[in-house]
């Protein structure tokens, strides 16, 4: 299913929300397609609440100043994961020429979105993140910003996608700000053998509220879906440090239940 939802001409976009059979991080890949970013907007989708907004902002534009102008709009910068879900093509197709904007995944990281460089290659594989990124000087492969509000409810399930970097106390954290906590293995794989939506492709964790530091695998290789982290011998020690990892970046989080509370265990084993 493919439906179109029309803009005012003045900005120059059509956006779309394509519905898919693969896992919840692409079973509504909802679009918005253009020629530069000279738009600010947003767009939801059916059961998504779905927003991207994409701005054109001053070329001397600095990282956390970039964090600073999303924040204004009640969003954040958006991950290389939701702006690149292929790992390939950039959310907002590839814009002709060198043009980087800042990402979520760490502190003053930057994806390309234009051909220029590889399109969706972060700053950091280059070698280095940028010494201009932190700085006022104005660039012209600066200039575009994109700031994300990303959740999906599934039935009792609000889906979000954040920083790779997220420690499980944070996920708790950031499901508690809404009034939420974090789902239980149960909650998301309820036969114990697929995920709320099905599995996603590729290796992907998410903290559960099972005991202290769980996670739970979602992703389809190379570990099997719902397994837990601890069936393979041990916590992750990566699961409460702020480490940058492919694996993570989405969160679940289920409605509270009465008397509900997270089991806090003072030793766990941890795999390095």
């Amino acid at each position: 299913m493919v439906e179109h939802r029309n803009v005012p001409e003045n900005f120059g976009v059509t956006m779309l929300c394509q519905k898919s059979k693969v896992g919840y991080n692409v079973l509504f890949t909802c679009g918005i397609l253009f020629g530069t970013l000279r738009y600010t907007t947003a767009l939801a989708c059916a059961d998504v609440e779905y927003s991207i907004q994409g701005k054109i902002v001053q070329k001397t534009l600095s990282y956390q100043q970039a964090v600073l102008n999303c924040e204004a709009d009640g969003k954040e910068l958006c991950s290389s994961k939701t702006i690149c879900k292929d790992g390939k093509t950039p959310y907002t197709g590839v814009i002709p020429g060198d043009h980087w904007v800042p990402v979520a995944d760490s502190s003053n990281e930057w994806v390309q979105i234009g051909n220029r460089h590889r399109s969706c290659t972060l700053h950091s594989h280059l070698g280095s993140k940028p010494l201009w990124g932190l700085k006022n000087d104005a660039n012209d492969f600066k200039g575009n910003l994109l700031c994300c509000q990303i959740r999906r409810k599934e039935n009792n399930i609000t889906i979000k996608a954040v920083s790779n970097r997220i420690s499980y106390q944070q996920a708790v954290a950031n499901c508690m700000a809404d009034g939420r906590q974090l789902c239980t293995t149960k909650e998301i794989c309820e036969d114990g053998k697929t995920p709320n939506s099905g599995p996603l492709p590729g290796d992907h964790w998410i903290p559960v509220k099972d005991s202290l530091n769980e996670w739970l695998q979602i992703g389809n290789s190379p570990h099997r879906p719902c397994i837990l982290h601890s069936s393979l011998g041990a916590k992750p020690s990566w699961g409460v440090v702020n480490s940058a990892q492919r694996f993570k970046g989405n969160l679940f989080c289920c409605k509270k239940k009465q008397n509900s509370k997270i089991e806090m265990m003072n030793d766990f084993p941890l795999e390095r």
